[in-house]
């Protein structure tokens, strides 16, 4: 704990941040594991993304900006509604 509240307080958003990006990055790679996504740059557009980037960078993209719309604290249930997200998506898949 730091004595300066104000510097606790960063030091909080700081943990916060790395704890949003490290559970995005769990997300990602299961996601990635489970639909055995393949190397290569075609989902950005059935993600609704403009900016063309790999697959694995279009699904952190894409679980960065849905991720606070799926509100429970259990990670494999997170994890269902966001497979169950993707695969709507993805009418090929599905």
């Amino acid at each position: 704990m730091h004595p300066n509240p104000v510097i606790q307080q960063i030091y909080n958003q700081l943990d916060q941040r790395e704890n949003r990006q490290q559970q995005i990055n769990k997300l990602t790679s299961q996601l990635i594991k489970e639909q055995r996504i393949q190397p290569g740059d075609n989902l950005y557009l059935f993600l609704g993304l403009i900016k063309r980037c790999n697959n694995t960078q279009a699904i952190q993209t894409w679980i960065s900006e849905i991720l606070d719309e799926i509100d429970v604290n259990d990670d494999q249930e997170k994890y269902q509604q966001l497979e169950h997200k993707f695969l709507k998506l993805m009418p090929e898949i599905a």
